[in-house]
């Protein structure tokens, strides 16, 4: 059985930081991105399974980002990152990306975890 990879993306070096060791006890390979640019260049070189973005980045947004990642890469789950005060930001986008699911700044651990194991459950059905 193959690893899945998440691709997690955010500006914030601590953020990135605290993504991968949420991860560090399970069995899926982690990447991470600290801009939308880069998190392209990630996708078009590797095989993505899943993506975590930050809503709010410089330049371009998580949620454009996530945009892109639907026309490009149909396949890849995504699951946004947001703050209380981009819901209007994140409504716009809600309905054009594929988001699988969004889950508030700061997100709990548990939850995250939970929700990644039952994203790539669905994947396989």
């Amino acid at each position: 059985m193959s690893t899945n990879t998440i691709l997690c993306v955010d500006d914030e070096e601590s953020v990135l930081s605290a993504l991968k060791r949420v991860f560090r006890k399970t069995d899926y390979n982690v990447v991470i991105a600290r801009s939308a640019k880069e998190a392209m260049k990630i996708l078009e070189s590797y095989e993505i399974d899943l993506i975590i973005s930050d809503m709010r980045m410089p330049e371009v947004s998580g949620g454009e980002l996530l945009l892109d990642v639907t026309k490009l890469w149909p396949k890849v789950i995504q699951i946004l990152l947001t703050g209380y005060s981009e819901m209007d930001a994140v409504k716009m986008v809600e309905e054009d990306a594929n988001i699988y699911a969004m889950l508030d700044k700061p997100w709990d651990n548990e939850k995250l975890i939970n929700t990644v194991n039952e994203a790539f459950k669905r994947k396989k059905i």
